[in-house]
């Protein structure tokens, strides 16, 4: 899904990205019908078919990765996963920015820009209920990690339902490591489900740069990919997501080979390739 942003490079990213997991995947192609508030009924239908697909990887007892897209993706991504599991969910969301807009607060209008205020129960309500009515995540079990670029109405939102959000700038000062145990403690507070949305561009792009909206003075790729490696062994973690890969701005291909990193790691310690379709894009 590339429509939800002003980039449509972001569509090409799992496309990219494909050959290198051979038959292991499941590719969900865009309908495009527009940029904006036109882009709706295509991302209403790609979302629908990619929360429907969640949720049966989910009953099949297998671990979902979703490779976006833009993070409108996200939508259904956590849609399906909430469907499977019949409750809202913790959420780690790991992004430059809030993406927690509406139609009515967006300046843009682009749908990459709404995905958390969506699964809260916000915007859209075609989109709030993907699958069932009500919430997709729990907003006290909801942690946004590594922000430093939003707009106040947003913040407004977040802070109205009490939503943790960890800034860049108290990240630099209190260290990663000090902020990522307390981020997890909230998403795994209550022992249930939780998940990981990576936005890419929440990473430094001097060293991550194939995104469509680099912000400077991001999270260490390395820390994070640590992190990641380590939450993995998590029984209660029940899905990945990353998205925002935009090859159009990547540099020398490394953007591309974190992303086949993280992915390899997940199948090694998941053991995701030993069945036919386990392993889920």
């Amino acid at each position: 899904m590339g429509s939800g942003s002003n980039d449509l490079g972001a569509g090409l990213g799992p496309i990219s990205l494909a050959p290198h997991f051979n038959d292991s995947l499941h590719l969900i192609s865009e309908n495009r019908s527009g940029r904006a508030h036109q882009a709706l009924p295509g991302i209403l239908e790609f979302n629908m078919k990619l929360a429907s697909l969640t949720s049966l990887v989910k009953s099949k007892g297998k671990f979902p990765v979703v490779l976006g897209g833009d993070h409108s993706c996200a939508m259904g991504t956590w849609s399906g996963i909430s469907d499977f599991h019949g409750k809202p969910l913790g959420l780690l969301w790991i992004d430059a920015h809030m993406d927690a807009h509406t139609f009515e607060t967006s300046e843009t209008g682009n749908i990459h820009g709404m995905p958390l205020a969506t699964l809260m129960g916000y915007g859209d309500k075609e989109l709030s209920q993907l699958m069932f009515e009500g919430p997709k995540v729990d907003p006290a079990r909801t942690v946004l990690f590594g922000v430093r670029s939003f707009e106040s109405s947003e913040a407004k939102l977040l802070e109205q339902l009490q939503v943790r959000v960890f800034f860049m700038g108290e990240i630099l000062s209190r260290g990663f490591e000090v902020c990522w145990n307390e981020a997890l403690a909230i998403v795994d507070s209550g022992k249930e489900a939780f998940g990981v949305s990576l936005d890419l561009d929440g990473l430094d792009p001097k060293l991550i740069p194939g995104v469509g909206t680099p912000v400077a003075l991001g999270l260490s790729a390395q820390k994070v990919y640590e992190g990641l490696i380590h939450l993995l062994e998590n029984p209660r973690l029940s899905a990945l997501e990353i998205v925002e890969y935009n090859p159009l701005h990547d540099r020398d291909f490394v953007t591309g080979n974190y992303v086949l990193k993280l992915c390899d790691q997940v199948e090694k310690i998941l053991g995701n390739r030993s069945h036919s379709k386990e392993f889920q894009i």
